[in-house]
């Protein structure tokens, strides 16, 4: 039996049709996007930092001569070389009462590239999601009907 999945505008996918949609190939972007665009200060601001998570990019490429200053966990500014970037692994403060924070130097340029991102992509991107779907965040399909 097909399992139909429908979106709160009405339009219906079968799981033959995710299927289909998994085969084609998906356009893919490099993990820099995400320090350029300051999505990566907003991931690491508004949810990972006050649970004690950090998401982690490093430099892949070291002939670059960017440096990226962030905070180490005796929180001294730490220096990092950055080049072209990877996604890396997550690091680890649960055990820190207040969570993590960004140097104000750091959140200034991060909040400065998320705000730029937001202006010119994002606002017009939410927007559309809302009058295609209905939703901004996709609901909880256990809790859509109570």
């Amino acid at each position: 039996m097909n399992s139909i999945i429908t979106s709160q505008k009405g339009n219906k996918m079968t799981q033959q049709d995710i299927k289909k949609t998994e085969s084609q190939d998906i356009e893919k972007i490099e993990p820099q996007f995400l320090l350029d665009s300051g999505l990566l200060f907003a991931i690491n601001h508004q949810i990972l930092h006050p649970l004690g998570l950090a998401l982690e990019v490093y430099c892949t490429d070291k002939e670059n001569d960017l440096f990226l200053i962030t905070e180490g966990k005796d929180k001294n500014p730490m220096k990092v070389k950055m080049g072209k970037v990877a996604l890396g692994q997550i690091w680890d403060y649960r055990d820190n009462e207040e969570g993590m924070t960004f140097e104000e130097k750091t959140f200034e340029e991060g909040i400065k590239k998320y705000n730029e991102f937001m202006n010119n992509f994002g606002t017009e991107k939410i927007r559309t999601r809302l009058e295609k779907l209905g939703f901004i965040l996709q609901p909880n399909p256990q809790t859509k009907n109570k």
